[in-house]
């Protein structure tokens, strides 16, 4: 229908040993404006891998979450699109 979109999330990271998952749960989502994909590490992988246990898991995979969308969201430089209207 005119005016809707469709956003894929993919996971496409996969950590091979415990140091690639804890370097996976300190990385940030990445988005591609172009085709609407949202990449996310596997947070709940990350964090099985280092060892969170089971009852802390939603919690803390929220908190990750939320805490690596800021970040990503708070560092963007965007791509200077808002300065063309004002030229």
């Amino acid at each position: 229908a005119p005016g809707t979109e469709v956003l894929s999330v993919q996971m496409p990271f996969t950590p091979i040993g415990s140091a690639e998952a804890a370097a996976m749960a300190q990385m940030l989502p990445q988005a591609h404006t172009c085709d609407n994909i949202l990449e996310l590490p596997n947070y709940h992988q990350a964090l099985l891998a280092h060892g969170t246990q089971a009852a802390a898991l939603p919690r803390l995979l929220r908190a990750t979450i939320q805490d690596r969308f800021m970040i990503a969201l708070h560092s963007c430089d965007g791509y200077g699109l808002d300065e063309v209207g004002s030229a």
